[in-house]
């Protein structure tokens, strides 16, 4: 079959534009897209906050577990009892000195 030079010329001209819009288009949505290398750069900022998030929390449940651990009957901790129940009930006896230290 024979094709005229000027038809061949621009069939070959659209298949390269193609190539290269589609190209384009891949390479954009690489760096761009919902799953491109911004998104993942995000994620692994999110995954780093979070990790810092549980190391926290972790922290603060361990406190909190050793004063739990220190009110049951069998290792109960008098001076943590008083303590607890003094800051709860507010209550100080009148031959003892309090200082109240405001840690804001």
């Amino acid at each position: 079959m024979f094709v005229p030079k000027k038809r061949k010329r621009l069939l070959c001209l659209s298949t390269a534009l193609l190539i290269s819009f589609l190209t384009l288009y891949f390479s954009i949505s690489t760096i761009t897209g919902k799953r491109g290398l911004l998104a993942l750069m995000d994620l692994k900022k999110e995954i780093e906050y979070n990790k810092l998030l549980l190391k926290n929390i972790s922290f603060e449940k361990e406190k909190l577990s050793n004063k739990v651990s220190g009110l049951y009957e069998k290792s109960l901790d008098l001076d943590l009892l008083d303590e607890q129940a003094k800051g709860a009930l507010g209550y100080v006896d009148p031959n003892e000195l309090m200082v109240v230290l405001d840690m804001k």
